[in-house]
């Protein structure tokens, strides 16, 4: 059976925020695509049987198919337990824990076509109580964490997103080269995620890996400056 895509639900008794953004990621995560369509019809696969079985090797027929054409993409690649997984975990990045994924297969016997329909049963999602910074033992690090919380992509009240997380420590260990840690690095933040209140909400601790190595908390300034002259171009 040709496979003809994938459509995403969406079930919930709450109202959820931002649910377009959330369908449109999801629908990034879905593997393999279909077979590609220009005005409705998919017409590189028409082009791929068109040229099926040519009589040359290296004809045009040959060339159609490989070069022009699309082989079809078939129900049996699909494997929509494994991509019900990566859905999950997916949504589950972006704050909905207690949500989980199901799907059916819709076949069309007639056209000898069959597309997945995935459901998303979803909670509420979680949301940040609160940030602390107490955890930062590195006084001065902390000092310049604090002086930039104003333009911080985490706030209070948002939902949990783990992609800005990961942006956040690139935007802070940009901060923290600006200010002399040369050899500072993303990788050494890490935010703790205390979920054990009884409502939706989760606090972040912010704090520093302890194995990070010690030169990557020192700050380091300018020392001697050389200045090279090419005295092949400057004669004077």
């Amino acid at each position: 059976e040709l496979y003809t895509g994938a459509d995403v639900e969406t079930k919930s008794a709450f109202e959820i925020e931002g649910k377009k953004k959330l369908i449109k990621s999801v629908k990034q995560a879905i593997k393999p695509k279909p077979n590609s369509k220009i005005l409705g019809v998919r017409f590189k696969l028409w082009l791929y049987f068109w040229g099926d079985k040519p009589k040359k090797e290296k004809g045009f027929r040959n060339w159609v198919k490989n070069k022009l054409g699309e082989p079809p993409v078939l129900l049996s690649q699909v494997n929509p337990a494994a991509t019900s997984e990566i859905i999950n975990a997916k949504i589950f990045n972006q704050g909905f824990f207690k949500s989980n994924v199901s799907f059916e297969v819709i076949e069309n016997e007639k056209k000898k076509e069959a597309k997945i329909n995935y459901i998303l049963l979803l909670d509420q999602p979680f949301v940040i109580k609160s940030i602390s910074f107490d955890k930062l033992q590195d006084t001065a690090i902390k000092r310049l964490v604090l002086e930039n919380t104003k333009k911080s992509l985490i706030n209070v009240g948002s939902t949990y997103d783990l992609d800005l997380l990961r942006k956040e420590r690139v935007r802070l260990d940009d901060i923290l080269k600006n200010h002399g840690y040369f050899y500072f690095s993303p990788d050494y933040f890490y935010f703790k995620i205390d979920t054990s209140s009884k409502e939706n909400n989760l606090d972040i601790y912010l704090a520093i890996k302890e194995d990070a190595p010690q030169r990557a908390l020192k700050k380091f300034g300018i020392g001697r400056v050389l200045v090279e002259i090419d005295s092949s171009v400057y004669d004077d």
